[in-house]
């Protein structure tokens, strides 16, 4: 796959997380109960895997392997440049296992940027420094969930979010067993930073939104491990 700057994101997301993580290891990250290490331990095991799965064309479901019992911050790190050279390496159509999401290696890359950025700031929210995620990755994130997650919410009633910073705007349908999000501007119920919007759907943050949809969001399992 080429996206050279996707990459190097996913290298410059990855150390911050990590050198966050060695400053502060035992600040709580709230949606989970894991420390900062345990954070590290989680996403690093999670691109081991993903490295596993390109270079060796794995079309099947994995365990993520064990992390080791010392040294994770370095583990970590090295984990970060292997799994970023397996994705330059991948042609972005070779068939790979993506949990039932295409079966295209191009997968991962969105996949593990998004899953970097959002526990890099899961580090720094637990350190009581968090920044932004960019308003572009934001709304791939937010496109991400709707094709992830959305057709899994439990039942709940409309809603309509416009992010203030990119003039995007979607509304969040229930629709029988699962929810879809169109795009499209409507009367917005919540206008916000495509940044919150996102950590809003993960999880992360509390808005201003209808009490069936904070529920369907927080009885949501995400992501896929």
């Amino acid at each position: 796959m080429s996206s050279e700057g996707d990459l190097e994101i996913i290298r410059a997301e990855g150390t911050r997380l990590a050198d966050v993580a060695e400053s502060a290891p035992h600040a709580v990250i709230e949606i989970y109960r894991w420390d900062l290490t345990g954070l590290v331990v989680h996403t690093g095991r999670v691109h081991r895997r993903t490295t596993e799965i390109l270079s060796q064309r794995r079309t099947e479901r994995i365990s993520r392997p064990p992390a080791p019992e010392t040294g994770i911050i370095e583990w970590f790190r090295e984990g970060v440049e292997e799994m970023c050279t397996a994705i330059a390496e991948t042609p972005e159509d070779v068939e790979v296992f993506t949990f039932g999401m295409g079966d295209r290696a191009s997968f991962w890359l969105d996949r593990m940027l998004l899953e970097t950025v959002v526990h890099r700031w899961d580090a720094e929210n637990a350190a009581g420094e968090p920044s932004i995620i960019p308003t572009d990755l934001a709304r791939r994130g937010i496109e991400e969930f709707s094709r992830m997650w959305a057709g899994l919410l439990a039942p709940h009633e409309k809603v309509t979010f416009e992010a203030e910073d990119s003039g995007d705007a979607w509304s969040l349908i229930s629709e029988g067993d699962g929810s879809r999000l169109v795009p499209g501007k409507g009367t917005a119920n919540i206008t916000d930073t495509a940044s919150n919007l996102y950590l809003w759907l993960m999880g992360r943050i509390g808005l201003d939104a209808p009490e069936t949809v904070t529920a369907a969001i927080a009885g949501l399992s995400r992501p896929p491990n």
